[in-house]
């Protein structure tokens, strides 16, 4: 036989051998067949939010409950085809009373750890989650469209909510349900963008950090993993940063010209409110992603907002009102460990700080006799104060008000300054690319400022 012969003969005997062995395999030991791109397959997340370290500055009268605060009530997962915003998949958890009570009888839910399961598509996906939204807010989505327009309505929301008599609530705070009668927590959010949903397998895994990225040991599927080849982790932070007015001081000189030429030492001061400006209602919805619109900035006081606005160039010129914005007061001074309203709001993240620095603006009415006179005459004037304006400087990492951040001013007020109302002429002269910080800068505020994610509770209207 010659050489082709042999090579052919050879060929037919392994064609005949591998069928053979194939033939004589049984169900049971095939290969496990391999997922398609388009083939049907789930998503399990496991959940926790960011660690939160206690900030020990003395700020609070009680210990502040951690754990607590960061909870998990309701989840809403939806996931999008990569590039194409298509709707892949989503799942939705709502809020379910446990039935227990705490000692001040308010009703707890169950919380939640994980989301197994979520039926999806194989393929690159991108990953939307948010925790502790109201009931039923993203029952409607079914695109991208109704998703956005969903997840922007959560900048709607109120500071609280309003009892009304079916046991609903009225207008829905930032944290979710009815605060009054049971635990509520602020919304909080994560996304992942281009995550890789293809490895062949039928199940993934997302969040779960022990047995290499799987739930156990024995859990059949891929687990998602970072550059390092760890496994990501899903840290849910807050849709919103929480400031505050901690401290309000004077120490102002003992004789004062409030009008040219007459200096006085019969003077007295009052507090008579505090209120934002430039404060986002809309704006960061995701970590590390914001809103593909700037949206509106709030105020909180119509009429100082009025006489402020024209004075400087960084106060922004169509800003809304938003009364929870605004505290009224009627002290001498302020100390929130002394004082039964705590001057705090909240805020969304603002990308446009350096143009629009969110700040405080505290309203002081001065009443004085000048000398030789017996009328009393009253004056008002505004003292503003940009917030975490020196950030970076201080080491914080940021210079602008930052979602799942605290910020705590102590303040001390030195001056009158020039920001009168109805003395146009003396406010001239701040009219600066940098107003929010003109009063601390001429030596007319002294301002401590303290940065951390728990100075005082996030929840609530109680400081102790």
């Amino acid at each position: 036989m010659n050489k082709t012969g042999k090579y052919i003969a050879y060929l037919f005997f392994s064609l005949f051998t591998f069928l053979a062995f194939m033939a004589s395999c049984t169900a049971e030991n095939e290969p496990e067949k391999l997922i398609s791109p388009g083939d049907k397959i789930s998503l399990s997340i496991s959940f926790h939010s960011a660690q939160q370290t206690k900030t020990q500055n003395g700020l609070r009268g009680t210990e502040i409950d951690l754990e607590g605060e960061k909870k998990i009530y309701s989840l809403a997962v939806f996931i999008f085809k990569s590039g194409t915003n298509e709707l892949d998949g989503k799942k939705i958890i709502n809020r379910e009373l446990s039935g227990a009570a705490d000692d001040q009888n308010r009703k707890d839910y169950k919380e939640v750890s994980e989301m197994k399961d979520i039926e999806l598509t194989a393929g690159m996906r991108d990953i939307y989650i948010i925790a502790n939204a109201p009931d039923n807010h993203f029952d409607g989505v079914n695109n991208w469209t109704s998703f956005t327009t969903s997840t922007e309505l959560l900048g709607e929301q109120k500071t609280y909510g309003s009892k009304i008599d079916d046991g609903t609530s009225g207008e829905t705070p930032i944290g979710g349900e009815v605060p009054e009668e049971k635990y509520t927590n602020l919304v909080m959010t994560q996304s992942f963008k281009n995550l890789p949903l293809n490895s062949g397998a039928e199940k993934h895994y997302l969040g779960y950090t022990e047995n290499g990225g799987i739930p156990s040991a024995d859990s059949p599927g891929t687990p998602l993993l970072d550059g390092d080849k760890k496994p990501i982790k899903v840290e849910l932070v807050r849709l919103v940063a929480r400031v505050a007015i901690q401290k309000i001081s004077f120490n102002l000189p003992k004789s004062y010209e409030f009008e040219t030429g007459k200096p006085t030492s019969n003077f007295n001061h009052y507090i008579d409110g505090v209120f934002m400006l430039n404060a986002k209602n809309i704006s960061s919805y995701f970590p590390d992603e914001f809103s593909t619109s700037d949206g509106n900035f709030g105020q909180g006081n119509t009429e100082g907002y009025n006489f402020l606005v024209d004075k400087t160039t960084n106060i922004s010129a169509n800003a809304v009102l938003a009364d929870y914005l605004y505290k009224p007061l009627s002290f001498p001074e302020y100390d929130i460990i002394n004082n039964q309203v705590p001057l705090w709001f909240y805020a969304f993240e603002n990308n446009q700080s350096e143009n629009y620095p969110t700040g405080f603006v505290i309203g002081v009415k001065y009443q004085y006799i000048n000398p030789n006179e017996t009328d009393i005459q009253e004056l008002k004037a505004y003292y503003l104060l940009s917030i975490n304006r020196e950030g970076i400087k201080n080491g914080k990492g940021h210079d602008f008000i930052k979602r799942n951040n605290q910020y705590g001013l102590n303040v001390t007020i030195k001056g009158v300054g020039n920001l009168i109302a109805g003395y146009s002429t003396k406010s001239a002269s701040l009219r600066t690319a940098d107003i929010l910080s003109a009063q601390e800068d001429a030596g007319v505020l002294e301002i401590e400022e303290t940065v951390g994610p728990n100075l005082f509770p996030w929840t609530g209207d109680i400081y102790k």
